[in-house]
């Protein structure tokens, strides 16, 4: 039989600044596969783009496979590392976006002022890590929503009511030595904390207690993973292993 092949898709796009470095692009792609986001971090930006219908492509079409929809700037400096880490929904409807020391969510709306018709709008309050956790606060993040909500309805209207997020800390609780230093350990203890959206109060919520390393160095939270229910976690950290957690 024929062997699949890689094709690279156009869009013309993806690299903002062709001549200079600008270090790591960090990307997430919707489960549904029909929109992507780009994560810029030493520029402190987030791109959105969305396939184009390949029934509305043909072979000689000069037209690019997919397009930019809307843009996301840090509010902050530009050593911020906005972008560093993304996830987003089956859809791309909700964004979260990583940075040192915070998070910010947002949730896609309709704008038929706007050239693509779409915009990302913030989505509650920004979500700023304690002193503890350092600037490797929202280093990893992970986001869902409760299966039941909205009636199961995975392709209905998206609303925020529900929403989670999950977050990672791996310095979390880093002990520092009497001279006012580091004491050389990588990481902290880590922890991981969820979220969970208050619509009432349009606010970000923490929903249990976070899931903490048990001792110095363990960087628990360097990878975060939702199950689909939003109900269970799978992390890691610097001792080499997974660990599955389940609300109850």
């Amino acid at each position: 039989g024929t062997v699949p092949v890689w094709q690279r898709l156009d869009g013309g796009l993806l690299d903002p600044e062709p001549d200079r470095n600008i270090g790591k692009a960090v990307v997430a792609m919707a489960g549904g596969g029909l929109r992507f986001v780009v994560g810029y971090p030493s520029l402190g930006k987030v791109s959105l783009y969305q396939f184009i219908d390949e029934e509305n492509l043909d072979e000689n079409s000069s037209r690019p496979n997919f397009e930019l929809v809307d843009e996301i700037y840090s509010k902050g400096n530009d050593s911020d590392m906005f972008g560093q880490s993304l996830s987003v929904d089956v859809f791309a409807n909700f964004l979260v976006v990583g940075a040192k020391g915070y998070v910010r969510s947002y949730w896609l709306r309709v704008f038929p002022s706007s050239v693509s018709g779409f915009e990302y709008v913030a989505a509650g309050d920004k979500i700023v890590g304690e002193e503890s956790d350092g600037e490797e606060f929202g280093s990893v993040v992970a986001s869902g929503r409760v299966m039941d909500h909205n009636g199961g309805c995975l392709t209905c209207p998206f609303i925020l009511d529900q929403q989670r997020i999950a977050i990672s800390s791996p310095a979390y609780d880093k002990r520092f030595s009497s001279l006012g230093g580091r004491t050389g350990m990588p990481d902290g203890r880590g922890r991981v904390i969820l979220y969970q959206y208050n619509e009432d109060e349009e606010i970000w919520q923490p929903l249990v207690s976070p899931i903490e390393g048990a001792v110095a160095g363990e960087g628990m939270a360097h990878a975060v993973k939702f199950s689909p229910d939003t109900s269970t976690i799978v992390t890691s950290s610097n001792f080499g292993d997974a660990r599955v957690f389940r609300i109850q």
